[in-house]
């Protein structure tokens, strides 16, 4: 390709921001951020220095003709703009994660290759340079040989009261959920770092099923956690109730092939305290030596 290379970025919170300044990081000249709300859209494009403000990603798609689309919405939101964004000869770059089911990721994928176009899934923390230095520690084997890895993960607790704000990540149907978005990290790490893929895995999930307040102008995942702190039972008694539907923890048993052979790993992930003398993050075992 010759010259600068131009992006439309499909989503407004804060994946659809992240993928913005990545991008222009790079390089590459943002022509559009589209979203669902005008008024929304368009403070968030200028606050990014974007000319074009959209709430239809169709519209701006076959008008700019960009060279690269960015897929920064919920996974029930995706299907479409993907076939669209190929079908118009672009690249693609998706959220993870990459759809709501197994067979509706098999159909993108295939949908991207019959078109010829590149394509990119965003699992973006094993990119990290703490990650970059665990996988060069385990690959020079710093420990000696890797024979485990455990990890464990807390946090999310409500707010006042146990009173929280509802967003799509509490429905698995718009593709929320502990395994859908936390995970996707998880795996993408263990490989990174393994330097292997899974063999097999193997767990559960807690779902509590309670129900969440429906807060007006609640639109990007950063202002959860101020906004729970505002909740009180006098507010609550005025605001819309929705149940929380998909899973806020989980723990699984998993087996990856690495250079030396397969490797355990266990892990959990949810709200709450983690147990007393344990510590969140991943412990990597090996012969020689431990690594935190």
């Amino acid at each position: 390709m010759a010259g600068r290379l131009r992006a439309v970025v499909v989503g407004a919170g804060w994946a659809g921001e992240g993928h913005t300044r990545a991008l222009q990081w790079c390089d590459v000249e943002v022509v559009a951020i589209c979203g669902r709300q005008q008024d929304v859209v368009r403070a968030v494009a200028d606050r990014l220095g974007v000319a074009d403000a959209s709430t239809d990603w169709r519209t701006a798609i076959e008008r700019l003709r960009p060279d690269i689309v960015t897929l920064a919405t919920p996974a029930v939101l995706r299907r479409e703009v993907l076939a669209v964004a190929a079908a118009a000869g672009c690249h693609v770059l998706c959220e993870k994660p990459l759809a709501l089911d197994a067979a509706d990721a098999e159909a993108s994928y295939q949908l991207v290759q019959a078109a010829g176009v590149k394509h990119a899934y965003a699992a973006s923390q094993c990119y990290g340079p703490e990650v970059a230095w665990l996988a060069e520690l385990v690959r020079d084997r710093a420990v000696g040989r890797l024979r485990a890895l455990v990890g464990t993960f807390h946090g999310g607790r409500p707010g006042q009261g146990g009173l929280s704000p509802w967003s799509w990540m509490a429905d698995w149907r718009s593709g929320g959920g502990r395994l859908n978005n936390g995970f996707p990290h998880d795996l993408a790490i263990l490989s990174t770092v393994i330097g292997g893929t899974p063999l097999r895995a193997m767990g559960r999930v807690e779902t509590s099923r309670r129900d969440l307040l429906v807060v007006p102008g609640l639109h990007d995942i950063r202002q959860m956690r101020t906004v729970a702190r505002t909740l009180t039972p006098e507010l609550a008694q005025h605001l819309e109730r929705r149940p929380a539907e998909a899973e806020q923890g989980m723990a699984a048993l998993l087996e990856f092939a690495g250079p030396d052979g397969p490797v355990p790993v266990t892990m959990s992930a949810g709200s709450g305290l983690p147990i007393p003398g344990d510590i969140d993050g991943w412990r990597l075992y090996a012969d020689d030596g431990t690594l935190l």
